[in-house]
C-alpha cells in the first residue's frame, strides 16, 4: 500500500488496483507533501499550503483528521518522521517554501505501535482492496454487456435495414413486372 498526495487530497492505494482504496476528505488548502509515520502504519502525515501539517491516525479514526496543527504562515513543502525504534517516531521535521525546518514532538500515542495495528490495518487495508476490485470487475462487466447489447441492437437494425431494402425490391420488381403484363396484355389487345 502506498499513500500519494496531491490537489486537497491524500490517497492510499493498492499497486494492483486502479482507483485509491481510501480517500481522505477534501481540505481546504492545497496539499503539499505526506508520508507515513516509520513506527505506526496507520499513522501519516500531511502538509498544506496554509502553513499546517495534519495528522491521521486511521487504526482509531479511519474518515476523520486525528489532529491539525499550524506551523507556518507560508506554505508547508515537506514533512519527514524520525524513523527508527529506539526514538519512536516521535521527532517530525516539517519544511516550508522559505526554506524554514520545524520540529515537532508528537505524543506517545501518535508514535507507539498500538496492540494488533499492523493486523488490524492490514486486514481493513485488504477489505478495501477487494471491494475496489470487486467494483473494478462489476464496472468491467457492466461495460462488456453494454457493448454486446449495442452490438446486438446495431445488427438487429442492420436486419430491418435490409428486410425493408428487400421488401422495397420486391415491391419494385412485382411494379415491374405488373407494368410489363399490362402492356403485353394491351398490345395482343391491339394485335389481335
Amino acid at each position: 500500500f502506498f499513500l500519494t498526495v496531491g490537489d486537497w487530497t491524500a490517497k492510499i492505494w493498492s499497486e494492483d488496483i486502479k482507483t485509491p482504496i481510501v480517500t481522505t476528505r477534501y481540505h481546504d488548502a492545497y496539499a503539499t507533501s505526506g508520508c507515513w509515520s516509520p513506527t505506526r502504519p496507520g499513522v501519516f502525515y500531511i502538509t498544506r499550503m496554509d502553513g499546517a501539517v495534519d495528522i491521521w491516525d486511521l487504526y482509531h479514526s479511519h474518515g476523520e483528521m486525528t489532529y491539525s496543527h499550524k506551523v507556518s504562515d507560508v506554505a508547508l513543502s515537506a514533512v519527514s518522521v524520525q524513523g527508527n525504534t529506539q526514538s519512536g517516531g516521535k521527532l517530525v521535521a516539517v519544511g516550508d517554501v522559505n526554506g524554514t525546518v520545524s520540529l515537532l514532538e508528537v505524543c506517545n500515542s501518535l508514535s507507539k505501535l498500538q496492540p494488533n495495528e499492523k493486523a488490524s490495518l492490514g486486514n481493513a487495508f485488504d477489505r478495501e482492496a477487494r471491494r475496489e476490485k470487486n467494483l473494478e470487475i462489476r464496472d468491467r462487466e457492466e461495460k462488456r454487456s453494454k457493448a454486446v447489447e449495442e452490438s446486438r441492437l446495431k445488427k438487429e437494425k442492420e436486419i430491418l435495414e435490409l428486410a425493408d431494402e428487400d421488401e422495397e425490391d420486391l415491391l419494385l420488381k412485382a411494379e415491374v413486372e405488373f407494368f410489363s403484363m399490362i402492356k403485353e396484355v394491351e398490345a395482343e389487345k391491339k394485335v389481335g
